[in-house]
């Protein structure tokens, strides 16, 4: 059964990683949500001068992020955030000043050997349903876990950092179509214990 849960994983992570690169570079879903910047060139330099390391930036922080606050400077500097972010923009942004290659074969072997990883534990757990269920329910089982990272994450990030509503949705297709097509291969692969 081991070698069944591990080709499971192995082939549900490659047929999702290929529905990822389908879904994001071939249909819209990839871009949905996502704008550019206007005069962008100017907002750049800005960047580039004001930011001089890589890194996930929140704004506005109103110093709150300073290390080594004590209490009450984290207090003061909780309360200058909240007037700022109520009066001015707000955002999230992860920055690079020095470039680099935007896709690189590193990148696309760690996101292939992620989607196997996460595909191994999703055949582990379809290892464990019951003796009775079909196979229809182990599909279905595989698509309910492509549900919960944007119900953990996404709709977090919707939530807390305003990411825009369609972008998602779109990732939310993204996985349970994915999941979906990976969950159709596995559950002929893993078949379920005997009670």
């Amino acid at each position: 059964m081991a070698k069944k849960i591990v080709l499971a994983g192995v082939v549900g992570g490659v047929v999702f990683f290929v529905w990822q690169f389908i879904g994001h570079d071939v249909l819209p879903l990839g871009d949905t949500g996502i704008q550019g910047i206007a005069n962008e060139q100017a907002v750049i330099a800005g960047l580039q001068q004001n930011i001089p390391e890589p890194g996930f930036y929140f704004f506005p922080s109103g110093g709150m992020l300073a290390p080594g606050l004590s209490s009450d400077q984290r207090k003061a500097a909780m309360s200058k955030m909240q007037q700022m972010y109520l009066t001015g923009p707000h955002g999230l942004l992860i920055f690079d000043p020095h470039g680099g290659a935007p896709i690189t074969a590193k990148q696309v072997l760690g996101q292939l050997g992620l989607d196997i990883l996460t595909l191994l534990v999703g055949a582990w757990l379809l290892a464990q349903v019951g003796a009775s269920t079909g196979y229809g329910k182990r599909v279905l089982f595989v698509v309910a876990l492509g549900l919960i990272p944007t119900l953990t994450e996404g709709l977090s990030d919707w939530d807390w950092y305003g990411f825009p509503m369609s972008y998602t949705l779109a990732q939310l297709v993204i996985y349970l179509v994915g999941f979906g097509l990976a969950g159709l291969l596995m559950a002929k692969f893993v078949t379920p214990k005997a009670a």
